[in-house]
């Protein structure tokens, strides 16, 4: 049998073990809603054919390049037409910018709002900022502002999902909830008639590779600037510029 003394030691003891697990839960909560505030999915939330018909009508018809761009906008934004991810580190927009989504207070001063990447494809007010909200909350206007941002199908370097390869993830397996992208995309292919890409072909003038060529020595005998074998890698889906094969057959576009 305890003493007097020791059960209120024990008493307390026990009170001071729940203090500690109810703080402990409070610090996990606040993480966690911290975490939660630097995003807002506001809008619409697309389907995945909806998408891959926006970027084929925005000028993406390889199958490679409508991997990339639905996939980046599935990873970046789950598809919500005016998702946000705030980036107060970037500091306020000016006074009189566009801001269509109410985000977290902490997010506003005044009638200004912290810089944020802006709707399916996420597109940074602050390295974009003459693409207002209204162009990057609609889809279909978002889409032609990716084509431009990536040099026409070629460069999806400004987007961190591609950098990182998590959009790459969607491509050939379900991923986090989504379906594998390249069968829709190529059933979409067959029916919209891109043949040729449907089959995972680019389109463009066919040429065999041969011994010691390279992208650079291609773009300067096609276009005259070896600078544009960027355009000729992202039309064929190459990554590794040093990896073309003898034999191997490129696509001009």
């Amino acid at each position: 049998m305890c003493t007097p003394r020791r059960h209120v030691m024990k008493r307390a003891s026990a009170i001071c073990v729940v203090m500690a697990v109810t703080l402990l839960a409070g610090l996990t909560g606040a993480a966690s809603s911290s975490a939660e505030a630097g995003r807002t999915y506001a809008g619409r939330q697309l389907t995945v054919n909806e998408t891959i018909k926006i970027a084929y009508d925005a000028g993406f018809r390889s199958e490679r390049q409508l991997l990339v761009v639905t996939s980046i906008a599935i990873a970046e934004s789950s598809l919500y037409t005016r998702a946000r991810r705030w980036h107060p580190e970037y500091g306020y927009r000016p006074a009189g910018t566009e801001v269509g989504v109410e985000g977290p207070s902490s997010m506003w001063s005044g009638d200004r709002q912290v810089h944020s990447d802006r709707g399916i494809f996420q597109i940074s007010s602050r390295s974009w900022p003459d693409y207002s909200d209204a162009m990057t909350d609609d889809p279909a206007r978002a889409a032609r502002l990716v084509m431009a941002i990536s040099k026409d199908g070629t460069d999806f370097t400004p987007w961190d999902a591609y950098k990182s390869g998590s959009a790459e993830r969607h491509w050939d397996a379900s991923y986090n909830g989504w379906p594998a992208l390249r069968p829709l995309v190529r059933k979409f292919l067959a029916v919209s008639g891109e043949s040729g890409a449907s089959t995972g072909e680019a389109t463009g003038m066919r040429h065999p590779v041969a011994a010691g060529e390279t992208l650079f020595r291609l773009a300067v005998r096609y276009y005259g600037n070896g600078e544009h074998w960027t355009r000729i890698a992202g039309h064929n889906g190459i990554r590794d510029p040093g990896s073309l094969e003898v034999g191997q057959i490129i696509y001009i576009p």
